[in-house]
């Protein structure tokens, strides 16, 4: 026996709001994410704004653009102990992976030099602790 199924659009938790931040973390706009993924504005517009699930493929397309997996853009909230202020995001945060980037460069010089690195930086953060 055949059964007429209805078309659902399932609601994820936060996949919007992921959807978004991910998106303005990047400085795109709704419609750069449109071209990225092979959809419309006004279909990001709806994902992020009624945060539904969006059919698999334009899912696989987001999470290739975000260079994330699909579990990271599908799945529930990260856990709380990622959420800390100060651990660097190295996957979704394109500054935190310059900073690391700059370090792993760092690393590589002589140690003479990665001291006086050091010292400078030591000596910028201790100056700027006070402005803040």
């Amino acid at each position: 026996m055949l059964c007429r199924m209805t078309r659902r659009a399932y609601i994820a938790d936060g996949i919007g709001e992921r959807i978004r931040r991910m998106r303005q973390e990047r400085g795109w706009t709704q419609t750069d994410l449109a071209e990225r993924v092979g959809t419309t504005k006004r279909a990001i517009i709806h994902y992020e704004t009624h945060g539904k699930f969006p059919p698999a493929p334009i899912l696989a397309a987001m999470a290739g653009a975000f260079s994330v997996t699909m579990e990271t853009l599908m799945g529930p909230e990260e856990p709380e102990r990622r959420l800390k202020r100060n651990e660097p995001d190295l996957l979704n945060n394109p500054d935190d992976r310059r900073l690391w980037k700059r370090l792993q460069q760092i690393k590589s010089l002589p140690e003479r030099d990665q001291r006086a690195i050091l010292r400078m930086l030591d000596n910028t953060i201790t100056a700027n602790a006070g402005e803040g």
